[in-house]
């Protein structure tokens, strides 16, 4: 007998088996994490690629699922629903990142360069932002803390990943992840205490991936959607 197939939260169809399947356990399609797959094309080197995609895979199931704000005061509507809000804010980042990129405003961010560390910081500057630790008592509201927990993930997972990939230019694709990790750390700007690079090409780095991230969280970004919840790409 074929199970009935529920509206996709994510693609509005009463039935998307042909495109994925649905995971009824979380109200989400599959299709929360191949979501990123305009954004992976984006990648200059192929091996960072296969390295976001593998962070993609590992990452918390509250990523892919919950809202970019639990209180909804910080983000757009469109980010502050339950399905996949989180997601839909860091594709807004990502966004506005490809759009500034081009602006004489800032020239000094080389993208054909540069392009890889930014991608991977946006990425997964959220990615763990409703992580809690024993004895943390968040009660549902994200992670003070999430900028330095983020960033301490993205080189943990580099660092499982070359256990089980053999990567020829690995020092080089980890000063990448650095640099990103960098970003994640300091992506929160002035609303949080860890301070920008003393570098100045790391420094403008940063400060392009706080924009981006800063942009992507005004309220107004929402305003021009058909509806509340429409995602508006």
């Amino acid at each position: 007998m074929q199970k009935h197939q529920p509206q996709c939260s994510m693609c509005d169809k009463l039935s998307c088996a042909d495109r994925h399947h649905w995971e009824a356990e979380n109200k989400l399609c599959s299709a929360a994490i191949p979501l990123f797959d305009h954004e992976l094309s984006m990648f200059k080197s192929a091996i960072v690629k296969q390295f976001a995609q593998y962070c993609i895979d590992k990452a918390p199931e509250d990523f892919i699922t919950k809202p970019a704000s639990a209180s909804g005061k910080y983000h757009p509507a469109f980010a502050t629903s339950q399905d996949a809000g989180l997601i839909k804010h860091t594709k807004a980042a990502i966004m506005v990142a490809n759009d500034l990129r081009d602006q004489t405003e800032f020239h000094y961010i080389n993208w054909q360069q540069q392009r890889d560390i930014i991608l991977l910081a946006l990425m997964f500057h959220d990615v763990l932002k409703y992580h809690s630790r024993p004895g943390d008592k968040l009660n549902g509201y994200t992670n003070p803390e999430h900028a330095k927990l983020s960033a301490d993930w993205l080189k943990q997972r580099y660092y499982e990943w070359l256990t089980i990939k053999q990567v020829r230019n690995a020092s080089d694709i980890m000063k990448i992840v650095d640099l990103a990790s960098l970003c994640i750390l300091t992506h929160m700007g002035q609303w949080d205490t860890h301070p920008y690079s003393k570098n100045k090409k790391v420094r403008r780095l940063q400060r392009f991936v706080h924009l981006c991230d800063y942009i992507a969280a005004q309220k107004w970004m929402g305003t021009y959607t058909k509806q509340e919840q429409e995602v508006p790409f």
